[in-house]
């Protein structure tokens, strides 16, 4: 009895070694806000978006070519927004949701947790996530 735990003592640790060296930690291109969501077309192609959480800058969205070992800023446009989702499609396309308010002024602030004019948006890329163009936009008043 002694011994058939210890030997499934050592396979689990075994196995926990093997498991946890499969993570490596990545670093996203500076003033990346928090990430929200991520996806890869196959191993090497990937896109993660969020913002930041407390509206004072625009979205961010960043790509990977190489599995994740490099991060490069995806060419989005310019609007005071925040990006929730971003999933591929197939190989080359992606679709990436968000939200945005076209007057900067009306952004949401602690004075203004009810915020205004917002809508919702979605992007379309069709080269692995470097380059973004807008698709659909919709009030959410």
């Amino acid at each position: 009895m002694k011994y058939s735990f210890l030997i499934v003592s050592a396979i689990s640790v075994f196995n926990l070694n093997i498991s946890m060296s499969q993570w490596i930690i990545q670093t996203l291109p500076p003033a990346s806000g928090k990430s929200l969501s991520m996806d890869f077309a196959g191993e090497d192609h990937g896109i993660v978006c969020g913002g930041f959480i407390d509206f004072s800058s625009y979205g961010r969205a960043s790509y990977t070519t190489n599995r994740g070992a490099d991060w490069y800023s995806a060419s989005v446009p310019d609007s005071a927004k925040f990006f929730y989702s971003v999933k591929f499609s197939n190989a080359g396309t992606a679709y990436m949701g968000g939200t945005f308010q076209p007057s900067v002024k009306n952004k949401l602030t602690s004075e203004n947790p009810e915020g205004s004019e917002w809508k919702a948006f979605f992007l379309k890329s069709a080269n692995y996530g470097k380059d973004w163009i807008g698709i659909y936009s919709k009030d959410l008043t």
